[in-house]
């Protein structure tokens, strides 16, 4: 923070010496404010870029998160692999990392808002640009967004969702090849290439509401 009344401190105590010394003190004092001013735009673009890269980080990483969840799960029910389990659990891994991630940038962006706040209400008017307004703006409805994810969709509840996502969805995979369904013998047999079986196979399907699995 730059001190506003040095220079006319400055400027009063010299004043008294002689006209010289004053006229001194003017021009001391509009360096100082230039190096302020100067100061200020720096350490704000700087927050700009810090903004900026965090921005980039995380949409990347909600991104991976969609990305990884869909085909990690997809591909689990429909390869059915063997390490369900140990799948999971890195799943759940990276999705924890990711809303460590959230949680960070939150902080991050709380912080460059208030230097964001500090600076315009130090600032004189005539240097605080529209740019700067919007740029404010939009940082708060970041973090307000962000903090809604986090809270919303907490690290525990999306691992729970994960794991009931996978197995949902094997269940009603395995649903018609069960043998406790009363055709299940039937469609195992169609499953595994037994043509005779297409009269018997389309009435089952009608009678029992069966999705056409081939």
């Amino acid at each position: 923070m730059c001190p506003s009344n040095f220079p006319n401190v400055t400027r009063n105590s010299r004043r008294s010496s002689s006209g010289s010394s004053s006229s001194s003190s003017s021009s001391s004092s509009s360096s100082s404010n230039s190096n302020c001013n100067s100061s200020s735009s720096r350490n704000n673009n700087s927050s700009s870029s810090i903004i900026e890269v965090v921005v980039v980080v995380v949409v990347v990483a909600v991104v991976l998160e969609v990305v990884v969840v869909e085909v990690v799960v997809v591909l689990v029910v429909v390869v059915e692999v063997v390490v369900v389990e140990v799948v999971i659990v890195v799943v759940v891994v990276i999705v924890v990392v990711i809303e460590v991630a959230k949680v960070v940038f939150v902080v991050v962006v709380v912080v460059v808002v208030v230097n964001k706040v500090l600076f315009l209400s130090t600032a004189k008017a005539e240097v605080v640009a529209a740019a700067e307004v919007v740029e404010v703006i939009v940082v708060i409805v970041a973090v307000v967004v962000v903090v809604v994810v986090v809270i919303v969709v907490p690290p525990t509840n999306r691992a729970l969702w994960i794991k009931k996502k996978y197995k949902d969805s094997k269940t009603s995979f395995n649903k018609y090849k069960s043998n406790a369904h009363p055709i299940g013998q039937l469609v195992d047999e169609i499953w595994i290439g037994h043509s005779d079986w297409s009269t018997d196979r389309q009435t089952a399907i009608q009678e029992n509401n069966i999705p056409l699995l081939l």
